[in-house]
């Protein structure tokens, strides 16, 4: 017959603390970003563009009130090659517009999570917030339903790689990436009363600095602030990787989830 024994006080502590830690790893819990979330290229706006107006963001950090300034920046998807992989472009009609906002005092330390591996990344100062928009398209069509987003500076490594990237415009090659934002989701809510959901949390953008080239693209550009304008893009040497955010090890002073688990190692 078999002998049914109590687990000790102490097994049990064990038991209840790896089921806390499982949910905790699955809640914790990353991957690489989806094949669907394009890149982008960012060209300077010529001349810059102004529309004054007040907009309220929420993400995943804060809920900010910013003063939007001038279009300074405009991103076409972008065909991506590297390391023999292509990252071709999947929703080519989604553009972004690139607003200055007024700057807003944060620090905050994450992990990014792209194709060329985790990265740690100091954010700072708020910068811009991107809108989706058209390019080249009459007037009446509808802009795409696609995540606004906020866009923090941020410090972190040098990644040396080479690659290829063909737009709507040209073809040219990267080697040297110096990450110089980290863009978040937002919920953007206008003076006028409009207000834009996030479309996917999950996706984030890490955008690095790959050094201008200095064709001039004449174009007519879209948002939600301005009808349908023409400019000129030069300068395109922002560009935007599809990246997954977490947060680096929880520290292990009193107080922390850190040191729960040094209780029981």
């Amino acid at each position: 017959m078999p002998v049914r024994t109590t687990p000790s006080p102490r097994t049990l502590r064990i038991a209840l603390l790896a089921v806390v830690l499982l949910a905790f790893a699955g809640g914790r819990a990353v991957g690489q970003p989806s094949p669907l979330w394009d890149h982008y290229k960012a060209y300077q706006v010529q001349p810059p563009l102004t529309h004054p107006t007040v907009v309220s963001l929420l993400d995943q950090f804060m809920q900010s009130t910013h003063q939007v300034d001038v279009l300074e920046w405009f991103a076409n998807p972008v065909m991506k090659e590297h390391a023999g992989v292509t990252f071709p472009i999947n929703r080519p009609e989604l553009h972004y517009t690139w607003w200055r906002i007024t700057q807003q005092p944060f620090t905050m330390d994450v992990i990014a999570r792209n194709q060329f591996g985790d990265q740690p990344l100091r954010l700072g100062m708020s910068r811009y917030l991107l809108n989706p928009a058209n390019k080249n398209a009459p007037a009446g069509v509808p802009l795409p339903l696609a995540n606004h987003y906020k866009c923090y500076d941020c410090t972190g490594p040098v990644i040396s790689v080479p690659l290829v990237l063909t737009d709507q415009f040209y073809t040219r090659n990267a080697v040297n990436l110096i990450p110089v934002f980290f863009c978040t989701p937002v919920e953007k809510r206008t003076q006028e009363g409009g207000i834009y959901p996030m479309t996917d949390p999950r996706q984030h953008y890490t955008v690095y600095d790959i050094g201008p080239e200095t064709p001039i693209w004449p174009a007519t550009i879209a948002d939600q602030f301005i009808p349908v304008t023409p400019v000129q893009l030069t300068s395109d040497r922002l560009l935007m990787v599809p990246t997954d955010k977490s947060f680096p090890p929880t520290s292990t002073k009193p107080s922390t989830w850190g040191r729960l688990k040094q209780l029981y190692r």
